[in-house]
């Protein structure tokens, strides 16, 4: 945004065309005299001739002559206004980074002090040579060598401050001085802050934006790591004579703002800088602080490296000595995973053959089988292959050796097997994203928050956009999806069902399915290529191929032919009798052939018919390979069959065998129907229909089986595998267990957005059980209400119900009966409703540490609402300072997220647009980084942050905004958020020429404001209609019966202004006085409230009234105020949007500057302000 003929005010977001010098020119609560004072009041305290030489936006640096020592000296006044507390914080916090005196690259803090009218000054020696930026702006860029020499120079002084609990929070070229040694040397802790001393509110941005973190300006507290990201930002400029991100020439501020939050920075590379030296700028200046140096120790070292790896002189970084070092950092993850196997004790003699036989080669797991994969590679035009067939015939095999073939291939390869719990639509698209994320980590980024948010609606839309975002890379990528067969849900079927009808050639499914094709309904022709059980079937050399590869028995042609037919090939059936011939496993090297070929014929003969025999094979399994195991191994694999999916911890805890793991691998490798999953180590599946056998055999030890179950299901919990958890609790018939579950994770699953899943999870439970559990209620009333869902309300009155049955002396009650009223409030001020709602959110604000962070954050967005419907901006910027520790502390992100844009809407209306775009930006910036760009929270800050970019005639960036925050059918947040997602992104589409686009979406917002019932979102809807001559929408908000005590004196000037201006619209220059005097209250009641962009809209409405009566000249009078308002502000549109009068009345304005007839006590309005709007 640009602030045309304006310095920025101080502690903007951004500001302006910043030099990397240390800003001038910036107010210090005083007039001219006041350095006269201060020179002054220095003499006094024995330091004299005191001269000016620099000045930032917290004091004024004077040289002066310490007289006492005869030596010339910096004194740092600090000028800005301090309270008395500020003061003795001031001079508390000096005196401790004093302890950092002596470092050879820190500047040393001689002494402080403060002056007869209680100025606190600090003294410092004088570098006569100056600072960094100086030398750069003088002489230019400096030599890589010589970067890097001062960035592992600096990195020790950081890392000195760290140790000793200060943070710089502004480093940058301006703040590094020069030495008569050539030595850098810190400077400049004004702003720093100590740990234990006070923080600056997270609202006020302190530090030079162009060198400030990117976390810092989306209002995240500093770090080391964003000390860090100030040294690489000042490297930057020293190997380039730029800061990476200066104001571009015409840039908004909003756009400059987000460019710094998020934007890569320029490729050193390009200016010939060694590629490690970029890299480790690009490292130290990385967006996300988890990829930037843990520490300045580490930024340091890896400067240190380059000039190793270079072959030049190591500079050092001077450190202190390491006894009584305190350190400050820790490690990005302090979880150690170890190997149970190898930290496991030696295991005694009795488990010495199981422990031994891992560290043999292992045996092969499957028997290869070239035709079926030759005719996978023969189908590549084909999009979709479906591979089906009863349980046995190696569905899952083929798909690991297609996953082989194809990874060997180089292509991009995803594989996914189906269980129970993906029968739903977001936990099957969130196994997809999961999987696909994997091999392509930028893809689907949001769609599963989004789709969890939103319960399942628009799955299809989601798994539409999963392939666009996936043919958008232009790379094809194979999805695998095994067990198709358990997926039934409707939602799920008909979504996928849609992505195989549009088709994409990047994308490549496989489906394994016990079942025949769903999909036999669409047109697939040419994309599908089936492959069935009589395809799958051993043939004559697999069958032989078969025992003599992974068995190693060698048959004879006559038993290969008798054993292929007596099985029909059915590949299950073939690698029962080898288990039998082997002993559960174990090769039969030793057996003759001709024994072996006895064997062989015997079990042919003992299993034929078997294909489809479930009976017959259980038979044959228990008879013939369970019983060569050990107890040992078949306790294990009895238990491995509770779950979809086992792992060595987890066996471990349902048969309380240590030595789980090592047993799982030992089956595996035994071909004993278990296999690794290859996307996780560690984890492993069975065969399903050895699966299906194992569990049926189980279930006739009922006491057994619970017990298994119970023990997987508290292994689950503790792991944080809810929905495991709950279904093994519900079938092992603890009830109680599973709602407790349910109950001790319901909040955790709101504040992260997993709407879907805490709605499935509830949908197994007992209906009487949840209608008892206020706990439950409360977390589905919470999920309603902060995502506008139509059963919100209801869910207050069931709520309220379940309060009242209950005793008020059982422990919990008046907590929850609290939490229930600040529900009730959010859902209240959502449509306008002010009239009670303090009183209900009063209790949680006067004892905001007894109470969850999300109630305190709640209800103070809940009081930040009432107070912006009485215009009491102060109060809301009050309430939300006070806040900010609550929304950091709460995991909702909704909290931090509509703080923000509260304290957005103010700073907007008051014309402040800088703060307005701090907070709306980093609104948007943590919506995203927490659950993705199409989240909730992350919609709501794009419809504001769209609504600043119109103000500033930026468009396309509005209208993506915009578009991102709009949904068909769905509301979001309050009347603030829809009026700009409706009627703005409507206004936009109208300046496009959509009139039938912009006629459908002010239909939508009619719809949602009857829907509603808010009279203020149908007053602008019904404006806007107007203002384009769509004539009134057939939808009406019955003033009468909604409640509009929430900003009534607004929605009455809406309707005032609409028919002001339908007046004005069909007038020329004959408008009556009357619309003037309407006009005129208009403005008057805007600037009673303190409502400055009202006030401007007004003022233009008022000159554009003045101009259709014939008054022209008193039109210019009342117009060019608000015309040079906007024009330092860059809000073209808000003076376009004032109508043609305002167009003409520009004409006229741009003609009596040209031409020598503008009034000398009229604003000055650039020319390129005209240009920009009327050409």
């Amino acid at each position: 945004m640009s602030a045309r003929g304006r310095d920025p005010k101080p502690g903007s977001v951004v500001t302006g065309p910043e030099s990397v010098a240390t800003q001038r020119g910036v107010g210090h609560g005083g007039g001219p005299d006041i350095f006269a004072d201060i020179s002054a009041e220095l003499d006094a305290a024995d330091l004299a001739n005191a001269e000016e030489i620099g000045r930032g936006g917290f004091g004024i640096v004077y040289r002066c002559v310490q007289r006492a020592l005869d030596r010339t000296v910096a004194v740092k006044v600090l000028t800005a206004d301090l309270d008395d507390a500020n003061r003795e914080r001031f001079l508390r916090e000096e005196h401790a980074m004093g302890r950092l005196s002596g470092h050879p690259n820190i500047v040393d803090i001689l002494y402080v002090d403060i002056t007869s009218t209680g100025r606190p000054y600090i003294v410092m020696p004088y570098h006569a040579r100056g600072c960094l930026d100086s030398l750069v702006r003088d002489e230019g860029p400096l030599p890589w060598t010589e970067a890097v020499r001062i960035g592992v120079k600096v990195s020790g002084a950081m890392e000195w401050a760290h140790r000793a609990g200060i943070l710089h929070r502004d480093v940058k070229p301006a703040n590094i001085l020069l030495n008569a040694f050539d030595e850098p040397q810190l400077t400049d802790f004004g702003i720093a802050r100590v740990s234990g001393g006070f923080e600056t509110s997270t609202n006020v941005i302190v530090g030079s934006p162009a060198f400030t973190a990117p976390e810092i300006l989306r209002g995240q507290l500093p770090s080391a790591q964003s000390d860090v990201y100030g040294l690489g930002a000042t490297l930057f400029c020293l190997l380039t004579g730029h800061a990476a991100y200066e104001r571009r020439s015409g840039e908004k501020v909003v756009a400059q703002f987000l460019r710094i939050a998020s934007a890569p920075i320029p490729d050193l590379r390009a200016l010939d800088i060694p590629p490690d030296v970029a890299g480790a700028v690009e490292a130290a200046m990385a967006t996300d602080p988890d990829y930037r140096p843990v520490s300045a120790e580490e930024f340091g070292r890896s400067l240190q490296t380059i000039e190793d790896r270079h072959g030049l002189l190591r500079d050092e970084m001077k450190l202190p000595a390491t006894a009584g070092r305190v350190p400050t950092t820790v490690p990005r993850s302090s979880t150690v995973v170890r190997n149970r196997a190898i930290i496991a004790a030696e295991p005694d003699s009795a488990e010495a053959d199981v422990v031994a036989a891992r560290a043999d080669s292992p045996a092969p797991q499957w028997l290869e089988r070239p035709r079926l994969i030759d005719a996978l590679r023969t189908a590549g035009g084909s999009r979709i292959t479906f591979v089906h067939a009863p349980a046995g015939f190696g569905k899952s095999t083929l798909l690991a050796q297609w996953r082989r073939a194809l990874l060997d291939a180089g292509s991009l390869v995803v594989e996914l097997t189906v269980d129970h719990h993906d029968n739903d639509v977001v936990w099957f698209f969130t196994r997809v994203v999961d999987a696909i994320r994997r091999v392509q980590p930028d893809l689907g980024v949001g769609l599963v928050d989004h789709l969890e948010a939103r319960e399942g609606d628009g799955a299809t839309s989601a798994f539409g956009q999963l392939v666009d975002e996936i043919h958008a890379t232009g790379v094809p990528l194979a999805l695998l999806i095994d067990d198709w067969n358990k997926i039934t849900d409707e939602a799920t079927l008909g979504a996928v069902a849609q992505v195989l009808q549009r088709g994409c050639r990047h994308v490549r499914l496989l489906f394994a399915s016990r079942t025949a094709l769903p999909f036999a309904r669409l047109a697939l022709g040419n994309d599908l290529i089936e492959i069935d059980s009589e395809a799958l079937r051993f043939d004559l050399r697999e069958v032989a191929a078969f025992f003599r590869e992974l068995h190693g028995i060698e048959l004879a042609e006559t038993d290969v032919a008798q054993l292929c037919e007596a099985t029909s090939g059915w590949p299950a059936a073939v690698n029962l009798v080898a288990l039998a011939l082997g002993g559960g496993g174990e090769t039969a090297v030793a057996a003759t052939p001709r024994s072996t070929s006895r064997s062989a014929s015997r079990a042919a003969k003992a299993i034929a018919r078997l294909e489809g025999d479930q009976l017959a094979v259980t038979r044959y399994l228990g008879a013939n390979v369970l019983h060569t195991l050990q107890h040992r191994m078949i306790d294990l694999l009895m238990a491995a069959c509770i779950a979809e999916r086992i792992c060595g911890d987890l066996a471990a805890a349902m048969t309380l065998d240590p030595d789980s793991e090592t047993l799982l691998a030992d089956a595996e490798r035994r071909g004993l129907f278990l296999h690794g999953d290859p996307d996780d180590p560690g984890w492993f599946r069975f065969d399903p229909l050895i699966a299906e056998f194992l569990r049926e055999r189980l279930g006739k030890d009922h006491t057994r089986a619970r017990l298994l179950r119970v023990r997987a299901s508290r292994w689950f919990a503790a792991n944080g595998r809810v929905r495991e958890a709950v279904d093994l609790s519900l079938a092992a018939d603890d009830v109680n267990a599973a709602i407790d579950l349910v109950e001790s994770r319901a909040m955790d699953m709101v504040d992260d957005a997993q709407l879907a899943t805490l709605h499935a999870l509830v949908a197994k439970l007992p209906p009487a059980l949840v209608e008892s559990s206020p706990e439950l209620l409360l977390a589905i009333t919470r999920a309603d209400v902060s995502h506008r869902r139509p059963t919100a309300r209801p869910m207050l009155e069931r709520i309220d119900s379940a309060l009242a049955s209950g005793s008020s002396e059982e422990p919990g009650h008046e907590l929850r009966r609290l939490e229930a009223d600040v529900l009730r409030a959010l859902d209240s001020t959502t449509v306008d409703i002010t009239s009670g709602v303090e009183d209900l959110v009063a209790a949680a604000l006067a004892r905001p540490e007894t109470v969850p962070a999300w109630v305190a954050s709640s209800a103070a967005n809940v009081a930040s609402f009432v107070a912006w419907t009485r215009f009491d901006f102060d109060r809301v910027r009050r309430i939300q300072d006070w806040a900010s520790d609550f929304h950091d502390r709460s995991r909702d992100p909704l909290g931090r997220v509509y703080g923000n844009c509260y304290a957005g809407i103010v700073a907007r209306e008051q014309l402040d647009i800088y703060s307005a775009a701090a907070q709306f930006g980093r609104a948007l910036e943590f919506a995203e980084h927490v659950n993705g760009r199409q989240s909730h929270g992350a919609r709501i800050a794009s419809a504001l942050l769209g609504q600043l970019y119109y103000d500033q005639g930026d468009l396309e960036t509005a209208e993506r905004l915009l578009g991102d925050a709009y949904e068909s059918g769905a509301e979001i947040g309050g009347v603030d958020f829809l009026i700009p997602i409706f009627v703005t992104g409507a206004r936009i589409m109208a300046l496009r020429g959509d009139r039938g686009g912009a006629v459908v979406r002010l239909e939508e917002g009619a719809a949602a404001a009857a829907r509603l019932a808010v009279p203020r979102l149908a007053a602008h809807v019904e404006a806007e209609r107007s203002r384009w001559g769509y004539g009134a929408s057939d939808r009406r908000v019955d003033v009468a019966s909604a409640t509009v005590d929430g900003f009534a004196a607004v929605f009455a000037d809406v309707v005032e202004e609409a028919a002001v201006r339908a007046a004005l619209d069909s007038s020329r220059h004959d408008l009556p006085s009357a619309f003037i005097a309407r006009a005129q209250a208009l403005s008057v009641r805007a600037d009673e409230r303190g409502c400055a962009l009202s006030l401007v809209r007004c003022q233009l409405l008022l000159a554009c009234c003045l101009h259709a009566a014939d008054r022209g000249a008193e039109g210019k009078e009342a117009m060019v105020p608000a015309v040079a308002r906007c024009s330092d502000l860059g809000l073209d549109r808000v003076v376009l949007d004032a109508g043609t009068h305002a167009v003409e009345l520009l004409l006229e304005l741009r003609a009596d500057q040209e031409n020598g007839r503008w009034r000398a006590d009229w604003p000055t309005i650039p020319d390129t302000f005209f240009a920009e709007l009327v050409g």
